[in-house]
């Protein structure tokens, strides 16, 4: 995954580059999908903000933080970032069971042939 970290008002470091890269690594091994992410960094009005989108395969998602630390921003953005992709997944997975069209078919006569049953 590419990971593209700039800074808005403020001097970007080293180690401001490698907290991100090391908090972004772990989401490049759970979700292999993901080819770009984009990290903006940024000092305002006391406060110090951070922005993430992710791109992957059919899935776009971004996060935003800001705290008084440039680190704890960096970490709740990336927590945010997974439980949304947590949710995404959780989603596909139960829209896309892998059922079969017959499994579908037989199962929505029993549940018919239940109600007929009932009546």
């Amino acid at each position: 995954m590419d990971i593209i970290v700039s800074g808005k008002n403020l001097q970007l470091t080293e180690a401001l580059k490698d907290s991100v890269e090391s908090h972004l690594s772990n989401m490049r091994v759970s979700y292999p999908k993901l080819n770009k992410a984009e990290v903006v960094l940024s000092h305002g009005h006391g406060k110090y903000k951070v922005e993430i989108v992710l791109h992957g395969n059919k899935i776009n998602i971004d996060a935003h933080a800001e705290t008084d630390d440039m680190y704890k921003s960096i970490a709740d953005a990336v927590d945010r970032l997974d439980r949304q992709l947590e949710k995404k997944l959780e989603t596909f997975h139960h829209n896309h069971k892998g059922e079969h069209l017959g499994d579908i078919e037989r199962r929505h006569e029993e549940e018919v042939l239940e109600n007929i049953d009932e009546y």
